[in-house]
């Protein structure tokens, strides 16, 4: 088992300007994560912008600030609030959302902001079609796929194999009642969909329809990088998924970093369409791996720190300091991957995973008791964030409880 205290101490000696200070958005998982690489970095005006309920506020290397909601306004106010004890601040999204919110009030924040994300950028990456051409133009590999822009598109849904997986373009579950993704597995389904994606098409939403790589969740792999505005890729590391929740087609759960064979293969990947891109901060290509034809097939970017982020600090590579130093003007040392085995879990979605899942036991004991490990929401020198997330845990129990014995 990993102690937190015994995970690598990336740049603690550097000094930040005392007027300069880390302003993380969002209070979940990921948020908490890009605290403790902060921490770790010797980072010492932290901040975290979340609503009431979150845990990752409740760190004792942070202070919170709490918003009623995630709308620009609230975003804007919440970050003029922190400017009047610090001249500077650097902003760390983690999600989607947020990248939207930023980009519509930017021009009221460069000026006191370190906005990560290319602004000019946010609507096009975020745009999974988008993200497809230009890993097709960079010669990455995808999964067989069509857009669906308009209701006579819809017909090209027949050539596709089943399985597909169906998703908007862009991200909306977090702002309407647009499902995240669906899994068509029959052509029942395939005929159940047509009125729903109907009723989003006449709305102005697109989708992205693609087959479905065979494989489970240990073939999901994931490079993560910091970019500096110049386009220059500073940091880097590769991990990929032991499990999901809920399995096969939900968020991570236990990650783990690979061996240097796979890393250097997924990381030569994600370094060309990072660059074939033009984005810039810290940016996530994820992968599956194809057994069929041995490639690895781009399954999305994301353009902020994603759920399983504190890996990388447990690998040797702190990319939230990385950023910091940049945004500093202070030169960033390089850093490279461990290949020591070490896994990251998510307690709650491993207890759900085997609450839902017969023979469900022996991965949830690899993850859980085998081997070194960290884990995703919990470390002794800080507890807070742990008891703060609890009731947050009770939900995601009982929810497996009711999926695996009322069937809903």
């Amino acid at each position: 088992m990993t102690s937190d205290s015994t995970l690598p101490q990336d740049d603690s000696r550097v000094r930040f300007p005392p007027n300069v200070a880390a302003v993380v958005l969002g209070g979940y998982v990921n948020a908490y994560g890009v605290v403790r690489a902060l921490r770790r970095g010797g980072v010492c005006h932290i901040y975290v912008v979340q609503r009431a309920s979150q845990p990752a506020g409740t760190s004792r290397y942070a202070r919170r600030i709490v918003v009623k909601d995630d709308s620009p306004a609230s975003l804007n106010e919440a970050l003029h609030n922190i400017r009047e004890a610090h001249s500077r601040l650097v902003l760390f999204p983690t999600s989607d959302l947020q990248l939207e919110s930023l980009a519509s009030i930017h021009e009221m924040l460069e000026a006191f902001c370190y906005i990560p994300t290319k602004i000019s950028t946010v609507a096009a990456a975020s745009d999974k079609a988008w993200q497809y051409a230009n890993a097709e133009a960079c010669g990455v590999a995808v999964p067989r796929t069509i857009s669906i822009a308009s209701t006579s598109d819809m017909e090209r849904l027949g050539e596709l194999r089943l399985p597909y997986i169906l998703k908007p373009t862009a991200r909306q579950d977090m702002k309407s009642d647009v499902l995240r993704n669906i899994v068509v597995r029959t052509f029942a389904e395939q005929a159940s969909i047509s009125s729903y994606l109907h009723r989003h098409i006449d709305r102005g939403v697109e989708f992205i329809a693609s087959e479905i790589v065979p494989g489970g969740d240990e073939q999901i792999y994931a490079y993560t990088a910091f970019v500096s505005p110049s386009g220059a890729i500073l940091r880097g590391w590769v991990g990929r998924k032991l499990s999901q929740y809920p399995r096969y087609f939900g968020v991570f759960s236990t990650a783990s970093n690979v061996d240097e064979e796979k890393a250097a293969a997924v990381q030569q990947l994600g370094n060309r369409l990072v660059k074939q891109m033009g984005v810039h901060g810290i940016i996530e290509p994820e992968f599956k791996y194809d057994q069929r034809d041995g490639q690895f097939k781009l399954m999305e970017v994301n353009l902020r720190s994603m759920m399983w982020n504190h890996l990388g600090v447990a690998v040797g590579v702190n990319l939230p300091v990385a950023q910091m130093l940049t945004a500093c003007g202070l030169q960033v040392p390089r850093e490279a991957q461990n290949s020591d085995p070490v896994r990251l879990v998510y307690a709650a979605h491993e207890v759900a995973n085997l609450i839902e899942h017969q023979g469900y036991w022996r991965s949830f004991r690899a993850n859980m008791f085998g081997g070194t490990r960290t884990w995703a929401f919990f470390e002794w020198s800080d507890p807070a964030p742990f008891l703060a997330s609890l009731p947050m845990t009770t939900k995601i129990v009982v929810r497996a409880c009711r999926r695996r014995f009322v069937g809903r």
